[in-house]
């Protein structure tokens, strides 16, 4: 699975679980343990992609 796809994947698993979250009755503290971790993947991952585009723009204006 490429990066792209990754981040998809983890963007619509963040919503389902926020959904989830919203519904009464719903274990709340799992929820939030697991969008944590699904966060912390995401911001992850968005920083691996900054750090290759500028990686590429530094090499690009060489």
């Amino acid at each position: 699975m490429n990066t792209q796809d990754r981040i998809r994947n983890l963007q619509q698993r963040r919503r389902h679980l926020l959904a989830r979250r919203e519904c009464r009755g719903a274990p709340i503290a799992s929820l939030d343990l697991e969008l944590t971790v699904v966060r912390s993947e995401l911001l992850a991952l968005y920083a691996s992609q900054r750090a290759n585009h500028a990686a590429t723009a530094v090499i690009q204006a060489s």
